[in-house]
């Protein structure tokens, strides 16, 4: 019995002890030669606080007098007060997690005890695909469904531990799905069960927070974001997470309105500072802070491609329903029909697209609720133009009808997030994406074939003076010039919308002009997207109208529409009377030479653009001319873009005089024209006296050794730089050597391109020698060049030694296994490089798997592709 006591007591002291107070009663314990010299030495030989208390709870119980159970006795009654106050604050957090928890468990459609098998046994899977991070939902989907990547599925109440005899368990668990598939679902299951202790018995706290609770704060300390989750327990929260046994639930990533940075995050190691919330995340993430506690991230795959795959453990991902799941679940949202569910299912089988949405819960929930309604009302609707729905918009239009004309209401008020928003009136659509679209108007409506019908019922929820909604996504779909004079209309009452994204539509020259006239009266707009919908020079001229008398606009993108020298000229009259616009973008549009001299004149006058896009607008020296005589007098300008476009040596002459006289000018895009090796050395030589430039693009210009040469000289001077892309240029070696020898004396540049540069193992040398001594470069970009085995080991021996270097990229450069092996055995003295691309260089997919795993082991941060 005493020994079964002292264990008892033994993992109370782990789960509170902090290693100050451990040190204390070792001290007190040798002071009262209770421990002997040698076995406080065994103690303090442990290498944690955890095994420093295993080690003396040993010896106590060995010892077996009263001494030592008078020691614990007392030891105990030393921090009861904190043991209390923490058995008091676990009472109060287990009653707040009971309540919540069980009842988003019953309010979705489910009982605790009825819980799908995809729920609780999760796939487990190696990573996603580039197509999987990158794409829309549904393409995943459409990727997974019938053909899973692996058969391996992990029980829920395992998804914490080890997967074989031999394994640890994961620290970092991240869990993926799209959106409304159950990820909230599965957390709210997961606390739910751990909360009646049957699951996760190891873990003695489970901590779940929502990512968009995070976006309240800008900054957080570690310790105050712990007691906003765990407010019950005081001062003792933060001291409870060193004892390992504590999960951290952060559910929904893609809710959080700051992206994760990883490579340029600062360590924190110290729980009371107070940081940026997003670097919290990454240094709990990386284990900075709060080492000892586990992490589960619930997320879309887009979102969760953030976190680098070398700081998870274990990756899961939830299914969504097969058929027999779609007909289960139909019958659970209609119990009192035979028939219907039965009905709709047959609506929705006959629908590839819509059988596709209903694989994933919400939706099916969504188009369960609209086709019922319709069913029992006989498919149709004598007081509605609304034909039945056979496309997903359709169904949404539908749905928005039922909610926002108070139909069917006695159906919608099975989801509560839908009571509250038929409740709240038309602010029903914001509220609707936590449920089944993922933030549906809070990000992004994209590429839903939404048409005009549609933008009616969305305008007239954005009338609404109850509406909130600030940002809108509507690119890819199918409005026309009269769901623009909808979505209008409502602007001229809106009150909230800052942000209109309406890219790659057909909304032509009469939508821009109903979009223009409420310009002229709305006062909260700030960013209009009209990207590629064909709007012509007189949808431009009506835009120019509206900013004659506009002051608020800041960002107008007017990419690929047709517009030609009338339309730039109306826009140009336009920027020298508005005094808000900051960004134009311009490009792929016919604007020629005629068009940017008018828009020269504008920037001679205008003083508040900063972004100027003109990329493929068929410029050549005449324009060019116009536009850099206008810099000579501009001090706003930051970046200008002329990629594609026709400018000469000579035009380049014209630049480079701009150059020498601007003192604003940051960014400079000349990408994809003919500058040649007298170009590019004028640019040079303008480049070597500029102080403000910092990002120069001179990709594919048909430059070689003698430009090169003249951009490093530039480079030992210039000391305002940080970016040079000299990519698809043919400067050889001979022109690295000239880059190489200016890099060992800059020390501004970060970054440098040189994909496709006929850059061979000397210049790989020089290159190398340069890295040895350079203490600023931090990507660098040698794709597609041919330094081979040999220079890849000069570049490996500076590696050992660079410290500033995070991006290589030596992908098809004939490395072979021997240069691959040099890299990878290089980056076990480096640990500050992050990502290094050693694809296509003939390794092999054994020679890469072990490159890969050796990458991992000597420098676990860094993300290897292969």
């Amino acid at each position: 019995m005493e020994g079964i006591w002292m264990q008892w007591h033994h993992r109370q002291l782990v789960q509170f002890i902090s290693s100050h107070f451990l040190e204390e009663i070792l001290g007190s314990m040798r002071k009262r030669e209770v421990l002997r010299e040698e076995e406080f030495s065994l103690i303090q030989g442990a290498t944690s606080p955890t095994q420093k208390v295993k080690v003396l709870i040993d010896l106590l119980v060995g010892k077996g007098n009263q001494a030592g159970q008078d020691f614990i006795e007392n030891s105990t009654s030393q921090f009861s007060i904190h043991s209390t106050a923490y058995d008091s604050g676990m009472q109060k957090h287990l009653d707040v997690l009971r309540s919540k928890y069980k009842v988003r468990v019953d309010l979705g459609l489910l009982s605790e005890k009825a819980v799908p098998e995809r729920l609780t046994n999760l796939l487990l899977v190696e990573g996603l695909t580039d197509l999987q991070l990158k794409e829309h939902d549904f393409t995943q989907i459409e990727v997974t469904r019938g053909q899973r990547r692996v058969s391996k599925t992990v029980p829920l109440e395992r998804l914490f531990l080890p997967l074989s005899k031999v394994s640890i368990p994961p620290r970092i668990s991240v869990t993926v799905g799209g959106a409304g598939i159950g990820k909230t679902m599965l957390v709210s299951q997961y606390v739910s069960m751990w909360v009646r202790g049957e699951i996760s018995k190891d873990f003695s706290l489970v901590l779940p927070l929502n990512f968009w609770e995070l976006n309240l704060y800008e900054k957080l300390s570690a310790e105050r974001f712990i007691r906003s989750v765990f407010p019950h327990f005081g001062e003792t929260g933060p001291a409870c997470l060193g004892s390992g046994q504590v999960l951290l639930i952060l559910d929904g990533l893609d809710e959080f309105k700051v992206p994760l940075d990883f490579s340029n995050t600062v360590a924190c190691t110290d729980p009371k500072k107070e940081i940026p919330v997003d670097n919290l995340i990454t240094n709990i993430i990386r284990g900075n802070l709060f080492p000892e506690v586990s992490v589960w991230v619930t997320s879309r795959p887009t979102a969760a491609g953030q976190i680098p795959g070398g700081l998870v453990d274990r990756m899961t991902e939830i299914r969504g329903f097969n058929e027999g799941e779609i007909k289960s679940y139909l019958k659970h949202m209609f119990p009192d029909s035979h028939d219907l569910p039965g009905k709709i299912l047959s609506q929705i089988q006959a629908n590839k697209a819509l059988y596709l949405m209903c694989t994933v819960p919400s939706f099916c929930w969504l188009c369960g609720t609209v086709l019922g309604y319709l069913i029992r009302n006989g498919l149709g609707c004598q007081t509605s133009e609304l034909t039945p729905p056979r496309t997903l918009s359709e169904i949404y239009a539908w749905y928005f009808k039922i909610a926002l004309c108070g139909e069917g209401q006695d159906r919608l008020r099975e989801s509560p997030r839908i009571e509250q928003a038929v409740y709240s009136g038309k602010k029903m659509m914001g509220t609707l994406g936590r449920l089944a679209f993922h933030g549906l108007l809070r990000k992004k409506l994209d590429n839903n074939q939404f048409q005009d019908n549609v933008m009616e019922l969305l305008g007239s929820v954005l009338s609404s003076k109850d509406c909130h909604i600030q940002k809108i996504s509507l690119a890819e779909n199918q409005i026309h010039n009269k769901g623009a004079k909808a979505l209008a209309r409502s602007l001229l009452v809106n009150r909230s919308l800052t942000v209109l994204d309406l890219r790659s539509n057909s909304i032509g020259p009469q939508g821009a002009k109903a979009l223009a006239d409420s310009l002229k009266i709305n006062r909260v707009l700030v960013s209009l997207s009209l990207q590629n919908n064909t709007i012509k020079d007189d949808g431009a001229k009506s835009i120019a109208d509206a900013l004659m008398v506009n002051h608020l606009l800041s960002i107008l993108h007017l990419q690929k529409n047709a517009i030609g020298p009338l339309g730039a000229k109306s826009i140009a009259d336009a920027l020298k009377k508005n005094g808000s616009l900051k960004e134009l973008m311009f490009s792929s549009n016919s604007v020629g030479n005629e068009g940017s001299q008018a828009l020269a004149e504008a920037l001679k006058v205008n003083q508040v653009l900063i972004t100027l896009d003109l990329q493929s607008n068929s410029i050549s020296d005449a324009g060019v001319a116009a536009l850099t005589h206008a810099l000579c007098s501009n001090q706003t300008l930051l970046s200008l873009n002329l990629r594609e476009n026709s400018i000469s040596p000579e035009g380049a002459q014209e630049i480079a005089s701009a150059l020498r006289s601007n003192h604003t000018l940051q960014d400079l895009d000349l990408t994809a024209n003919l500058l040649h090796d007298e170009g590019a050395q004028a640019i040079a030589a303008a480049v070597k006296e500029n102080r403000v430039l910092r990002n120069l693009h001179l990709q594919w210009n048909f430059i070689q050794a003698n430009a090169a040469k003249a951009l490093g000289q530039a480079l030992q001077f210039n000391r305002s730089l940080i970016s040079l892309d000299l990519q698809e240029n043919a400067i050889g070696d001979e022109g690295m050597m000239a880059l190489a020898k200016a890099l060992k004396i800059n020390t501004s540049l970060t970054a440098l391109y040189l994909q496709v540069a006929s850059i061979g193992v000397l210049g790989a040398q020089a290159l190398g020698d340069a890295l040895a001594v350079n203490r600023t470069l931090e990507v660098l970009d040698l794709r597609g060049n041919f330094i081979g085995a040999a220079g890849a080991k000069a570049m490996a021996n500076a590696l050992k030694i660079n410290p500033s270097l995070r991006m290589l990229n030596l992908q098809e450069n004939s490395l072979g296994m021997d240069g691959a092996i040099c890299i990878a055995t290089a980056l076990s003295s480096n640990h500050g490089v992050q990502h290094i691309n050693l694809q296509g260089n003939h390794i092999g997919k054994s020679g890469a798997r072990m490159i890969s795993e050796t990458i991992k082991t000597n420098a676990p941060n860094c993300t290897v592709e292969m």
